[in-house]
């Protein structure tokens, strides 16, 4: 049968695959005196497998692609220095010192500690970024890297969307090109023990340090005008009141940028657009002030309008306060009837279990309507289960079907 065969096709070209892998981490342990110390990771450009070398607990990693050839290249040439080190290597494997299985920043970030998380990963980045040996290996600029997406004609609405904003991206001039990592994340940044916070895995690119760092840390950047019209609103300040000391500030956008350990061209450049997006009324990156929420939350006295969205970044002094990723509330879970009873399968209420709140399915569905939308429903379900559960239901068993 067709399916089968393509099944079977495929399952072969599998197993061939992991068999070269095993054939080849058989020559490294034979060549390098290697004695396995656990089960192999494989993946489509190669494995890795967790070895014991004089002693020493390591890995040896194997490439099968350009790409992870390049990534081992890299490990060499860093030799240890905000990496982790390589202790041998050639052509296609390297044999690296290995990771303590904890702490793992995914761990310090599931346990509320995120900003901690951020701030090892970036430093770690900076070490890379600060490395000056001589004679590094072959990268790719990010304009190749990007080429695929570049060249792409799609209708895909968020490809196309990409693309625009990596060509924008890339238009900009660079005056500060280093060798970087490419796939900096909480798993490719690892606890090494004495040696601390170390990365692992790149890609081997060269480019501009902040695609290194992403939007990690992000700002939100505004002027003297701001503070004149509104206030802080954070620490609750009224118009024309200066926010606290502990927010950055400075005459102009380099002197901002320098506070900040940013480029101070990039800051520049990204404050020039926006206040030109401003002057045309729109926001071609984010479409803030498009939709009829944007209007009505946005300044009282341009409501109803997309600049009640939109504003100049011009009057110095200029701030700056670091944006933080958070969880306001959950829209999964459990559903439930009017009075609270979770419902099975079939739909029917399952006695004596009631949900309310942030555990339930959200009665607002995909939506959140504004304050309160968590609490709310917390309140109100709340009361219901315990009616019902008291015998005295607001809704008879009949409707809540």
């Amino acid at each position: 049968m067709a399916g089968s065969g393509g099944v079977g096709r495929t399952a072969l070209r599998t197993g061939r695959f992991a068999c070269t892998i095993v054939r080849m981490f058989d020559t490294y342990l034979r060549l390098w005196d290697l004695v396995p110390d656990g089960g192999p990771i494989l993946t489509a450009s190669g494995g890795v497998l967790p070895v014991v070398w004089h002693m020493r607990p390591a890995m040896l990693k194997v490439a099968t692609c350009d790409e992870e050839r390049r990534g081992n290249a890299l490990m060499t040439w860093w030799n240890g220095d905000g990496a982790a080190r390589v202790w041998l290597h050639d052509s296609d494997a390297v044999l690296l010192e290995r990771a303590q299985p904890a702490p793992t920043l995914a761990g310090l970030s599931a346990a509320g500690h995120d900003d901690d998380a951020i701030r090892i990963a970036c430093a770690a980045v900076a070490r890379l970024h600060a490395h000056r040996a001589p004679a590094p290996p072959a990268v790719v600029p990010l304009h190749d890297w990007f080429y695929a997406l570049l060249s792409h004609d799609t209708d895909d609405d968020v490809l196309r969307r990409s693309a625009a904003t990596a060509h924008r991206l890339l238009a900009v001039q660079s005056t500060d090109e280093v060798v970087l990592h490419g796939d900096i994340h909480h798993g490719n940044v690892l606890h090494f023990g004495d040696r601390g916070w170390l990365a692992i895995d790149p890609k081997g690119l060269r480019g501009d340090r902040a695609f290194d760092y992403a939007n990690l840390p992000c700002w939100m950047v505004f002027d003297q005008g701001f503070i004149e019209r509104y206030g802080f609103p954070i620490t609750g300040g009224k118009p024309g009141v200066a926010p606290p000391q502990w927010v950055p500030s400075a005459a102009t956008l380099a002197g901002l940028a320098e506070r900040l350990a940013i480029p101070a061209y990039a800051l520049e450049a990204t404050v020039k657009r926006w206040n030109a997006q401003v002057a045309a009324g729109r926001d071609d990156d984010f479409h803030r002030g498009e939709a009829a929420h944007d209007q009505w939350w946005g300044d009282a006295a341009l409501r109803g309008g997309v600049q009640a969205s939109l504003g100049p970044i011009d009057r110095g002094p200029f701030y700056a306060v670091e944006i933080k990723s958070g969880a306001l509330g959950t829209k999964g879970g459990p559903k439930t009837n009017v009075n609270a009873n979770v419902l099975n399968v079939d739909g029917e209420p399952i006695g004596g279990l009631y949900a309310a709140g942030n555990v339930m399915s959200s009665p607002m569905g995909m939506t959140y309507g504004g304050a309160g939308g968590t609490i709310a429903p917390g309140m109100v379900f709340g009361y219901l289960a315990g009616r019902h559960a008291a015998g005295n239901p607001l809704f008879a068993d009949e409707a809540a079907r």
